[in-house]
């Protein structure tokens, strides 16, 4: 419960004013702000300040629930931000790319990720994934030294996250794709690895190539699988080349 006593004190002691002007003041106040019909809270104050406390309680309960409104109508319209917000940062992502500036696409994508949560969002996310993956292989392919392995890991690992969301059932054709993509990261991190751990990278590729195979020789898809069956191919030559 407010304590008006105490702030009146400390008001008229700021101010320098006596006990009647103080009084006078809030009365003055009580009276702007009962022209103001729309604030709930400041009536509300007023009413308290009048000790009419059931008026005061039904006039906070009615700033409560304005203030509610408002939140709700702020949720909304923050939704509709982000939407457009990672929206944009696809976009940009997608024109740096096709820029072969792949560092700020990695970026915009990043970006555009941490507006986006995987349980809320699972498809929109999965696509962000895969962009993000997309770049970091493009990155990885291009570079020397140990940042390769660095980019070449991310994109397989991205890759699987996105295969959480798009799973075989109910999403074959994504599953498939991702599927596809995952092998060729996994093979290009072996060609960089070498040895035993080299190998076990390429024998995952396989996998997953034979994995999306299954998903385009029942939809016969002939473009991808033809596409796919290149990529089991060499896969497999560099395994058997070893």
């Amino acid at each position: 419960m407010p304590d008006f006593g105490r702030y009146i004190k400390e008001w008229t002691i700021q101010h320098g004013f006596s006990a009647d002007q103080a009084e006078a003041e809030i009365d003055r106040w009580v009276a702007e702000t009962r022209r103001k019909q729309d604030d709930f809270y400041r009536l509300g104050l007023a009413a308290f300040a009048e000790e009419n406390f059931g008026k005061a309680h039904q006039l906070f309960l009615d700033s409560a629930g304005s203030n509610e409104k408002r939140m709700r109508e702020a949720e909304q319209r923050f939704g509709e931000y982000r939407e457009a917000t990672v929206r944009d940062y696809r976009l940009a992502g997608d024109a740096a790319y096709n820029d072969y500036a792949f560092d700020r696409a990695l970026d915009a994508y990043r970006r555009g990720l941490g507006y986006l949560d995987k349980e809320q969002h699972p498809r929109q996310w999965a696509k962000l994934t895969m962009d993000l993956a997309k770049a970091h292989y493009q990155i990885g392919i291009r570079t020397e030294g140990p940042v390769v392995q660095h980019h070449l890991a991310a994109a397989v690992s991205a890759y699987r996250a996105a295969l959480e969301v798009r799973t075989r059932e109910p999403l074959p054709q994504q599953w498939a794709a991702t599927r596809n993509n995952l092998g060729i990261a996994l093979r290009e991190q072996s060609k960089r690895t070498g040895g035993e751990a080299g190998r076990q990278l390429l024998v995952e590729a396989v996998a997953a190539f034979r994995g999306a195979l299954e998903i385009y020789r029942a939809a016969q898809a002939s473009y991808y699988v033809q596409l796919v069956e290149g990529n089991l191919a060499l896969t497999e030559s560099f395994i058997s080349a070893e």
